[in-house]
């Protein structure tokens, strides 16, 4: 099987936690670091063997993702996530999605339109719409959590499950 080429939005905290779980993932190869601290995504870059980006634009026109993890502050989800599902890219957001109900909808919109699978972290709650295999197969999504986990809403009532549960989704 192929490996699932991963490009990283944010190469702060959550995002070293989810690195450190990928990079013992057989089927995962992180490609892409992006950061707005351009030292960050370089020593991300130069520890996992990818390439360095400061803006996510640049990193969507020049690299050929299958998913992204999209790691950042609530404050700057602004069309990242978007962007990737109008190019075909998967997609792995941190809570919340968006700070407002207007910026869930246009997400779940784009989501919905592109059929890309998408998983989010809601705070201890974790909602993965697909596994690493998933996001290969290109299986599809209900984006209805992305509107019901938009500013750190609960996710539809499901329980919520540990980091470790997520991290065996992808397994």
């Amino acid at each position: 099987m192929a490996k699932v080429r991963l490009g990283m939005i944010g190469c702060g905290g959550i995002a070293q936690w989810h690195m450190s779980l990928l990079e013992k993932m057989e089927e995962a190869q992180m490609v892409a670091f992006c950061d707005i601290r351009e030292e960050a995504a370089r020593e991300c870059a130069e520890k996992y063997s990818g390439v360095p980006y400061t803006k996510h634009e640049e990193m969507f026109a020049k690299e050929k993702l299958d998913a992204i993890f999209l790691c950042i502050p609530p404050f700057a989800h602004t069309d990242q996530a978007i962007m990737a599902a109008q190019k075909g890219i998967h997609v792995f957001a941190e809570k919340p999605v968006a700070l407002n109900m207007a910026k869930a909808l246009e997400i779940q919109r784009a989501l919905d339109t592109s059929g890309v699978v998408a998983g989010f972290a809601d705070g201890v709650s974790v909602e993965m719409s697909g596994t690493v295999d998933g996001f290969a197969a290109g299986e599809s999504v209900d984006t209805s959590d992305v509107v019901a986990g938009f500013a750190g809403g609960q996710t539809r009532g499901r329980p919520p499950r540990s980091r470790t549960a997520m991290a065996a989704a992808f397994r």
